[in-house]
């Protein structure tokens, strides 16, 4: 469904978006999507598919909440280190020993951590530690975020820092511990506080572990996890983040479409020198948009940009566009000189995870036509 009283400038180009979405569940390749663009005070929001593959499963709609996985490194994490930054609680040339003392290379800085460029492994299963421990002592508990950030700290490299960038969610565990340290509060409330309560976005936020009889609103779930063994909804997806509680700077945030579109719009409007609630100035929020200049790199600092040929951000968006996707099947890219953005939100990963080439091609395909759709230039 979608708002004709939001589109009608485009309405045909808005019909085309919701076709290509209704076909991509129509095939299968995910059960639920819901999409929101915006450009130059025109916005607009299309669903399509279920919450669920379960026959009885509420439609996807507006209001539907998506673990929003990675895009937790952009919203959250990288956002509140922007404000840090602009405070003066820290500065991105700061090793990061500095404020987390327990980390053993002190050649790792804040920027290194931003740019994916520490170090550090791609990824590691952190939780099995605190998993082990359960299984030894059945009155243990599996959640420990300092357990987790514990085993980051002492992390060792597998290549000098800003050599090179690769993708890593381990600089982004450090980035949420050193906001904890720098900004005084436990990084849920840091969100809520300084991002979603001035935003007015009550929906989107960290969901730590949910009472066993919580009302749920319609959250769609992801994966029937082999490591839980239970079906997964309304607790994040990611293991390493499920064992800090629902609360870590690379995971754990869920939210709508529009929670994440307002969250661009103010970034954007900062970007022009507006004085937004985010309280992040242009010249700081520039600076993270910026390449970071980490050799053969497209990474700025907590964000990506497209790459120079094929991108899952399209062909319209200009290569100078900033982003981040998220291993949920959640995507958000944001054209600040056109004050555009386009975010993609699905649970392509249930109920099980599965390389499917469709989705790879799904993501630009919906990010032209919902650009599209709110009159971004192709």
């Amino acid at each position: 469904m979608f708002p004709v009283s939001d589109i009608h400038p485009h309405l045909a180009a808005v019909s085309g978006l919701q076709a290509l979405l209704e076909q991509a569940v129509q095939t299968g390749v995910v059960p639920g999507l819901a999409v929101s663009a915006h450009r130059q005070g025109t916005r607009m929001i299309c669903t399509a598919g279920s919450l669920s593959t379960a026959p009885e499963s509420k439609p996807v709609g507006a209001e539907t909440l998506y673990d929003l996985a990675s895009l937790t490194k952009a919203l959250c994490t990288t956002t509140l280190c922007m404000q840090a930054v602009a405070q003066q609680r820290m500065a991105l040339h700061d090793p990061v020993q500095r404020h987390l003392p327990a980390v053993k290379d002190g050649a790792i800085t804040v920027a290194h951590l931003l740019s994916h460029s520490a170090g550090f492994p791609a990824h590691r299963e952190f939780y099995r530690e605190a998993i082990g421990e359960l299984h030894r002592d059945a009155a243990a508990t599996p959640f420990s975020a300092e357990s987790i950030v514990r085993q980051c700290c002492v992390e060792a490299r597998v290549y000098p820092p800003g050599e090179k960038s690769l993708y890593s969610d381990i600089g982004f565990i450090l980035l949420g511990a050193l906001l904890q340290e720098v900004l005084q509060d436990g990084l849920a409330a840091l969100f809520e506080q300084r991002i979603a309560g001035p935003l007015g976005l009550p929906t989107l936020g960290f969901r730590p572990l949910p009472s066993p009889h919580a009302a749920l609103p319609d959250i769609a779930p992801t994966e029937l996890c082999p490591v839980r063994q239970r079906p997964i909804v309304s607790e994040v997806h990611d293991l390493n983040a499920w064992v800090m509680g629902g609360v870590a700077g690379h995971a754990g945030l869920f939210g709508t479409a529009g929670d994440v579109r307002a969250v661009a719009e103010a970034l954007i409007d900062s970007y022009h020198g507006a004085v937004t609630p985010l309280q992040t100035p242009a010249t700081v929020v520039r600076q993270f948009f910026a390449n970071a200049g980490v050799p053969g790199s497209t990474w700025g600092l907590g964000w990506d940009h497209p790459s120079p040929g094929f991108s899952l951000a399209g062909t319209i968006i200009s290569r100078a566009a900033v982003g981040h996707l998220g291993f949920t099947g959640v995507s958000l890219w944001l054209d600040p000189e056109e004050q555009a953005s386009v975010t993609m939100l699905s649970n392509r990963v249930h109920p099980h995870v599965i390389d499917d080439p469709r989705f790879r091609a799904l993501r630009p395909a919906v990010n032209d036509a919902a650009l599209r759709a709110v009159g971004h230039p192709a």
